[in-house]
Parts: C-alpha cells; structure tokens; sequence
C-alpha cells in the first residue's frame, strides 16, 4: 500500500488527468505578457485588423501572427473576414467570450 509523498506523486497524476483541455489551450493562450497585452487590447477596442495590430504593437507580422493563433487555438481571439469600403482590410480579430471572460 502506498503512503505519505508516494500515495500524494500518484495522486497528483489524477489531478492533471482532470484539467480539461479546453482549459489547457486557454491557459496556453494567454501564458505569456504579450499575448495577454493583445487580449486587453481587443477587450478595450473591439475588433481589430492585422495590420492595425502590427502597427499598435509595433512588432513584426510574423511574430505577431504566431500569438494570435495561440489565442485562437486557446479559443480566446476569433478571426473574421470583412472588407472594409475605405481601406484595403479585411481581416480582423475579435475578443471571444471566453476570452473577455479571462481578461482581467
């Protein structure tokens, strides 16, 4: 029979066993300064284009790209396409429920 720090080490393996892995994406989302900074954004102003937010953050596309589909994975920003009449944008970024919900 197992007891003190071994029945607790097999024990915690139950625990990561009930994190769902909804929850595990969004904590990866939103795991790093620059990618909570792009959550508060959206929260704070609504959707955004691509290039609006390269612009703001003034960080490289490529960069910026990878953080966002971080937070997409982590079901925490949403992109849609919506063209604009006056400007050349048609991809924007949005909050999502989820994610407004887990910004602070």
């Amino acid at each position: 029979m197992e007891t003190g720090i071994w029945k607790l080490k097999i024990n915690f393996k139950d625990y990561l066993n009930q994190i769902p892995n909804e929850f595990e994406f969004a904590l990866k989302g939103i795991g790093n300064k620059f990618r909570l900074a792009l959550s508060i954004l959206l929260v704070d102003n609504g959707p955004l284009s691509f290039s609006n937010i390269a612009k703001i953050t003034g960080k490289e596309k490529s960069l910026i790209g990878n953080h966002i589909k971080k937070l997409e994975l982590g079901g925490i920003v949403q992109n849609f396409l919506q063209k604009k009449e006056d400007t050349n944008e048609y991809s924007f970024y949005e909050i999502t429920e989820k994610g407004a919900a887990l910004a602070p």
